[in-house]
């Protein structure tokens, strides 16, 4: 499907579908996607730093990998810190710009969608993910539980729209809970925060999520 658009936005949903033009986005769209570039600098996204910490105090954690990692800028984050950095997408695009800017952090293409053997980490980071995924969401979980170390941890944020609206992906990703649960079956809950942002009334709650893995 060839777009022809200076917005974002139309890449991504379309008149209620999921189009997932990633890598033409990433070309033709006006500015910056999601101003990731300046994402780390808002109160909401402050917060998923903070709760990504109580991972970090953990001395095991050594090594870091975001799934969807666009074009880097969650992960280089944690750049100079002595941990093994890496980040994964599915836009070739957003993986060429991100090595471009920042060259000592490990980028790769991949789909999370399919299912093959990857490496393993210490904490897996997973921003804003799930609306893009969600047809596929039972290969996508079964993979992010193959990257996870025994012990090791996922963070995950994630912005719902209004949850009385009738959304893209409702049906399978109704509210923060139903997406908590989805992780229950390896991951122990050990953080679990919802904030609703009442300048925004037309939005839903912010997700944030760390869990543990399970020692099976």
């Amino acid at each position: 499907m060839n777009i022809n658009s200076k917005d974002y936005h139309d890449y991504v949903f379309k008149n209620g579908v999921l189009i997932g033009e990633f890598d033409q986005m990433y070309q033709k769209s006006k500015g910056i996607p999601w101003n990731q570039d300046k994402a780390s600098e808002q109160w909401f996204n402050k917060i998923s730093l903070a709760i990504i910490k109580r991972a970090l105090d953990d001395p095991c954690v050594k090594s870091i990998h975001e799934i969807g990692c666009g074009l880097g800028y969650c992960i280089s984050n944690f750049r100079n810190k002595g941990y093994e950095l890496s980040g994964s997408d599915i836009s070739k695009v957003a993986i060429f710009e991100a090595k471009r800017k920042f060259s000592k952090i490990n980028f790769v293409v991949d789909d999370i969608r399919v299912p093959k053997k990857r490496p393993c980490y210490d904490l897996v980071l997973i921003n804003a993910l799930f609306w893009y995924v969600f047809p596929q969401l039972k290969n996508v979980l079964k993979n992010i539980d193959s990257m996870v170390h025994k012990g090791g941890y996922v963070f995950i944020a994630e912005s719902f729209p209004k949850l009385s609206s009738n959304f893209v992906g409702k049906k399978i990703i109704p509210n923060p809970e139903k997406l908590a649960d989805l992780f229950s079956d390896f991951l122990n809950p050990i953080v679990d925060a919802r904030v609703i942002k009442m300048e925004y009334p037309k939005d839903g709650p912010n997700f944030y999520w760390l869990g543990k893995k399970i020692n099976k």
